[in-house]
């Protein structure tokens, strides 16, 4: 009788963890930086036999390598998905100059699983924009062909975890703006009722906020620092791994607010560049030394945490530089700046405090 009554006790706290999760928050992405905050709260309102069930689920819930591999085209665009095994081949889209245009219903890539863009190798820039209303969990591998830049879009939000990577020969941009401008005047981005769009071939000028985008999280292992820095020479307990980029090039992350735990962004020699807008607009050009960011158009800055022993490096033989411009820019817990590095730039513009 004991044993059935635990079981019928099980059942029933089961029950009540899903209607909680139903009732708390909606099952989406864009809600996984708050479900831990709520799940936690629950954790404590629990007896002690209960307390694993809800921990267990909790960690399924959040965890990216969990979610499922979506990359799936919206039709606006004549893109194609191909599933090879652990591969998701992207070909098609839409070719303007040397510009080529995708659209997506969804893009996530979890651990484990390869999203390759299928482009020609003389393609200077890919744009690839979300039109659903899920966040980008990103887990897995973003690839490209050739020296091409990949501009990623989702006003929703994006997620990268401990295990994402990108193995591209240009520069990577991640943004949660509703748009990219271009120098015609023309735009790609989120669709606002009509569903053509005019594409084009001249070069990217800026992105627009709207002030109801998501953010950016970048999770991560941390900078495996042992010794106490700055004492030289710095000491790993291993190589921080994370987003990086080429030599040279360019790693840029602008959503409405920031958030590292433990992320890590790396290039040797190149540029990295850390934005947090919720409206108006973030200029962008491209040097001979990779993309340049202005925030004169910006009309309201957000915030840009990094905690949990971050690492933000463009440590190389060549000028790199890390540039982070927010409302507020909050960094907790030996979070390192590429001090490492013989010729850097490291600006910081805090625009609350005017530094």
């Amino acid at each position: 009788m004991g044993s059935h009554d635990s079981h019928d006790k099980l059942k029933k706290a089961i029950a009540v963890i899903n209607q909680k999760k139903r009732d708390i928050i909606p099952p989406t992405s864009e809600y996984l930086s708050f479900q831990a905050v709520f799940y936690k709260k629950n954790i404590m309102s629990l007896r002690s036999s209960c307390r694993t069930i809800f921990s267990l689920l909790f960690l399924v819930t959040i965890n990216p390598g969990e979610a499922k591999a979506q990359v799936i085209p919206d039709g606006t665009l004549p893109t194609v998905v191909e599933q090879i095994q652990n591969m998701r081949k992207i070909t098609g889209g839409e070719r303007v100059g040397n510009n080529l245009f995708h659209s997506f219903e969804q893009f996530s890539v979890p651990e484990g699983i390869e999203a390759i863009f299928e482009n020609d190798l003389d393609i200077e820039n890919i744009f690839t924009r979300i039109t659903g209303k899920e966040a980008s969990i990103i887990d897995g591998i973003i690839k490209t062909a050739g020296a091409a830049n990949l501009f990623l879009l989702n006003s929703n939000g994006i997620v990268f975890g401990a295990n994402a990577s990108v193995d591209i020969g240009g520069s990577f941009f991640a943004t949660t703006a509703n748009n990219i401008q271009f120098s015609d005047g023309t735009s790609f981005g989120i669709p606002t009722g009509h569903p053509n769009v005019t594409l084009t071939m001249t070069a990217p000028v800026g992105i627009s906020f709207n002030g109801d985008n998501g953010s950016i999280t970048v999770n991560g292992t941390g900078n495996l620092i042992t010794n106490d820095f700055p004492i030289s020479p710095i000491e790993f307990s291993g190589t921080p791994s994370g987003l990086s980029v080429n030599d040279a090039q360019t790693l840029a992350l602008v959503g409405n607010e920031i958030n590292f735990n433990g992320g890590v962004v790396t290039t040797e020699g190149g540029n990295i560049y850390l934005g947090s807008a919720e409206s108006g607009s973030v200029g962008i050009s491209q040097t001979e030394n990779g993309f340049i960011f202005t925030t004169e158009g910006v009309t309201k800055f957000q915030d840009i945490n990094l905690n949990q022993q971050s690492f933000v490096n463009s440590s190389g033989g060549t000028v790199g530089s890390i540039s982070l411009t927010g409302e507020n820019i909050r960094t907790l817990a030996k979070v390192f700046y590429g001090m490492m590095v013989n010729y850097f730039n490291l600006i910081f513009a805090d625009k609350n405090n005017g530094n």
